[in-house]
């Protein structure tokens, strides 16, 4: 996807127009949003650039299934993303993309495992027996 793409996407976004007029950063004419990430030691500025409604999916997939770290879940996706990216809907459709993917559903990703059951050892009467 090139600027100038993306500038005629967000710019014909429905779910945008309200943050052109909250948000007065453009940067080489891409809507971009400045937020300070109160996690970071240094609480550093990022700028994310706001995404369109097409290009959602896309990038939820990218930063849900990275191959090297397998699937994420809802926190570590959506943080993931707010390094680089926004839009108004994001912490419930990150939350909505990761419960609803297939392969965590079929691996049973995310639910607790509970631990096995403690069973007492018959004793054995040569291991108690003095040598």
């Amino acid at each position: 996807m090139d600027r100038a793409e993306l500038i005629l996407l967000q710019q014909h976004d429905h779910d945008l127009p309200s943050l052109f007029d909250l948000i007065d950063t453009l940067r080489s004419g891409v809507l971009v949003r400045r937020w300070k990430d109160r996690l970071s030691p240094q609480e550093a500025e990022i700028h994310q650039i706001v995404v369109p409604t097409l290009l959602r999916p896309e990038l939820l997939q990218l930063a849900h299934d990275i191959p090297a770290a397998g699937h994420l879940g809802v926190a570590k996706t959506k943080n993931r993303l707010l390094r680089h990216f926004y839009w108004p809907s994001i912490s419930r459709d990150t939350k909505d993309f990761c419960r609803s993917c297939d392969v965590c559903q079929r691996l049973g990703k995310g639910k607790s495992v509970s631990p096995a059951p403690l069973h007492s050892l018959p004793r054995n009467e040569l291991s108690t027996s003095p040598l």
